[in-house]
């Protein structure tokens, strides 16, 4: 069985598709049980079977052994996304935390939408009914009291007027988490490619940086980006 140590991270990934495709390959292809009538069977697969489940076996191995690998180099390998450090294996969780993030905004966004119609609505409405209450009360009148008018327009905006309940300061939070998302979505798959191609499985190098000018500073540990 070769060792690890020869391959980049990039060849390492690489090679467990081919793995996983020969595996499966040979999995559909392989008859691993028949019978035979009167000590004859239909196709003599004996040989053939035996020999399938070897390659299986150590194409199983193999893909274990690189798996563990990359599990360990990403553990370790740093690279930089943005103005933060991680590790391989926490850059490839902070994207995966994305979509979670990308889910948030969306709602917020959507929640932000609703809010400005149900407003921009409601103040329709309070405007119409006011123009009917002062229709009402001064279509009457000869001489209009501007005072008045405005007594009972101010009276009535006010009690009818709508707030908005807005804990978070939202559009401060959409910015901030849009920029987020970008930030980091832009940097980690160029990061991580690179860092991939750099980095080989189990060998002196195992820990490469992207960037030499870069070191490895406390981030503050592993959050959401």
């Amino acid at each position: 069985m070769s060792t690890t140590s020869n391959l980049t991270v990039t060849r390492g990934l690489s090679e467990l598709n081919t793995i996983k495709k020969r595996i499966s390959k040979l999995t559909q292809g392989t008859t691993f049980l028949s019978t035979k009538v009167g000590g004859h069977a239909w196709r003599d697969h004996v040989h053939e079977t035996k020999s399938n489940w070897q390659a299986v076996n150590d194409l199983m191995d193999r893909y274990t052994q690189i798996k563990f690998a990359i599990i360990t180099s990403n553990a370790s390998t740093r690279v930089k996304v943005g103005e933060e450090t991680y590790t391989v294996a926490e850059a490839i969780a902070f994207k995966e935390c994305l979509q979670h993030k990308r889910a948030l905004l969306l709602t917020m966004r959507e929640q932000r939408e609703q809010t400005d119609r149900l407003v921009e609505q409601h103040n329709n409405n309070v405007r119409q009914k006011l123009d009917r209450l002062l229709e009402m009360n001064f279509q009457r009148e000869r001489k209009t009291d501007e005072g008045d008018i405005k007594s009972i327009s101010d009276a009535y905006l006010k009690n009818n007027a709508i707030e908005v309940v807005d804990p978070l300061g939202l559009d401060r939070q959409i910015s901030k988490i849009d920029e987020e998302i970008d930030s980091f979505a832009k940097e980690v798959d160029f990061a991580l490619s690179e860092s991939n191609a750099l980095t080989r499985l189990g060998g002196p190098d195992a820990e490469v940086w992207v960037n030499p000018a870069w070191s490895p500073a406390d981030n503050g540990g592993a959050t959401c980006v």
